[in-house]
């Protein structure tokens, strides 16, 4: 048994969805559930859950995103009110337009190109566009912090026409975004990812306005994911940052720190292997001493916390997985 007391809470978004875990096999999971104990998030969404998570407040339901991911990849952006712009792909499907997400593989200088024609087309009207990431634009605008938005996370898959940003000038706001859509269109980068049979950059998703917060207190030991907007809330936090390992077993050996650990996986579409390469060696773990307290958070709306104590829970019985969606 190691001497180092260790809690781990693990987030899997896009886990719990039926087609991925009703058609796989997951024999430790449903344990650890049913034993577990359960309460609800407040947290709608990952984004918003991350924000909870490191005690960062939000402005009016605004996530200050931008201004968290630009410091990542810019440096402090001081008082500026930023909004994210990330290039996204859109599909027209029965009277409706649906976000599909963001572009795969896009390079920089394909963004630096698309950009560059945003920046021509709206430099009267004061906007700014900015690529610092290729899959990360940004956007400064008079009257941003009147805009009201929805994170690109909620909208994927989904009819953007119900979630398009809000404004007092939601006409003239709407009209831009049609703008935006004609002028990537015609996009010499765009035209030669469409020969290349790339998909194209043919819009962009404006969410996550607001300033820089001020500096959060939050207690994490160490903070171990790739997903930008997690890894600019620890660095904003001053908290330390760790590749996300690709198995528990490699956390386990990594993990030397003592204290609460937190890691962000990203959305996975193939959850067949997470049994062999999360959920039962961390309920090893459990049961072994080697880890004091694990907490789920797999995207259904709830949060799982499971002990060694709890784990001889034998009185409950195990529920089917599906009871859990």
């Amino acid at each position: 048994m190691s001497d180092v007391k260790k809690e781990l809470t693990l987030l899997v978004p896009g886990f719990m969805r039926p087609e991925c875990v009703l058609a796989s096999e997951q024999p430790t999971l449903p344990l650890l559930l049913s034993r577990a104990d359960s309460k609800r998030c407040s947290a709608a969404h990952l984004d918003a859950l991350v924000f909870e998570l490191f005690s960062i407040p939000t402005v009016d339901g605004e996530l200050p995103a931008a201004a968290l991911t630009y410091a990542l990849d810019c440096g402090d952006p001081g008082d500026e009110y930023l909004l994210r712009a990330d290039p996204v792909y859109c599909q027209a499907d029965r009277g409706r337009v649906v976000l599909l997400g963001r572009e795969p593989g896009l390079t920089q200088d394909e963004a630096d190109s698309m950009v560059a024609d945003l920046n021509r087309l709206f430099v009267e009207d004061g906007w700014t566009f900015m690529a610092p990431q290729a899959d990360r634009w940004y956007l400064k605008m008079a009257d941003a912090e009147q805009i009201k938005t929805t994170p690109l996370s909620t909208v994927m898959g989904t009819n953007i026409h119900d979630f398009l940003p809000r404004s007092p000038k939601r006409v003239e706001l709407h009209r831009a975004m049609s703008e935006i859509e004609m002028l990537l269109h015609s996009n010499l980068a765009n035209q030669q990812r469409l020969s290349n049979q790339q998909l194209p950059v043919n819009n962009v998703w404006i969410w996550g306005g607001g300033r820089l917060p001020a500096k959060p207190k939050t207690a994490w030991a160490q903070v171990w994911s790739g997903d930008s907007l997690v890894l600019a809330a620890a660095k904003h936090a001053d908290l330390p940052r760790c590749d996300c390992p690709t198995s528990a077993q490699q956390w386990l050996q990594q993990a030397i720190t003592p204290g609460h650990h937190l890691i962000a996986l990203a959305a996975h579409d193939e959850v067949y292997q997470f049994d062999q390469l999360w959920f039962a060696p961390l309920a090893a773990a459990l049961k072994s001493g080697q880890l004091d307290a694990l907490t789920l958070w797999l995207d259904n709306g709830h949060q799982y916390t499971i002990t060694k104590k709890s784990l001889r829970r034998w009185w409950r019985r195990q529920r089917e997985m599906k009871s859990f969606l």
